[in-house]
């Protein structure tokens, strides 16, 4: 594994950006975690994140990106999804929205919904926008062990594993994971509480 440090005048998200390219697996700081990265039109790469982590097979990633736009070809933001986006985004919030039959199967693991976020962090959204699309996701950590706050964390956990690339920026902004809100049915409903609140929500878009 290379591991370099990770700073606003020296980002290296080129070199970033041109592992996933050649079909390999990146970690990297976000305001929430740090995460595993990969190509999500790449499925030896995508399916490396699961191997890394030992992560079950069921269990899908999500995308990150940098505008609204790089999630279109992949799901169907609706107003509801654009409503908390114009609120939360960038920032500790991943939407749950409907699929679109575009996403790879190795990504979604053939369910209808897909996550997507755009994260409050320069690292993963300029990676995103260099790769041309937004990147397959995941915390970067082993299965059942914490979510990595720092470059040590992902270190200590990952070291020996087929991780080819970390870019540490040191510790993450928030320390929260982000907030999972379903809007796919007809209800909306929160999967996970994390830096968002239900009450922020409900000031957006009513009871669930």
């Amino acid at each position: 594994m290379k591991r370099i440090l990770y700073e606003p005048a020296f980002p290296f998200s080129e070199e970033a950006a041109s592992a996933l390219r050649k079909g390999g697996v990146i970690a990297f700081p976000t305001d929430t975690a740090y995460g595993l990265g990969a190509d999500p039109l790449n499925e030896e790469a995508c399916e490396t994140i699961y191997v890394i982590k030992d992560r079950a097979p069921d269990q899908p990633l999500i995308l990150l990106g940098d505008r609204i736009e790089d999630f279109l070809p992949f799901c169907r933001f609706s107003s509801t999804a654009r409503k908390l986006a114009a609120r939360f985004w960038p920032g500790g919030l991943t939407l749950i929205l409907s699929a679109k039959e575009t996403v790879p199967s190795w990504v979604n693991r053939g369910k209808k919904t897909i996550g997507v976020r755009i994260p409050d962090c320069d690292s993963p959204r300029e990676i995103s926008r260099l790769l041309g699309r937004p990147l397959a996701t995941t915390s970067a950590n082993r299965s059942g062990q914490p979510s990595p706050r720092s470059g040590d964390d992902v270190f200590e956990q990952l070291k020996d594993t087929a991780l080819i690339l970390l870019l540490d920026g040191g510790p993450t902004s928030t320390g929260l994971d982000s907030t999972l809100v379903d809007l796919s049915g007809k209800e909306w409903k929160v999967l996970r509480q994390g830096g968002v609140s239900p009450e922020s929500l409900r000031e957006v878009l009513g009871k669930s």
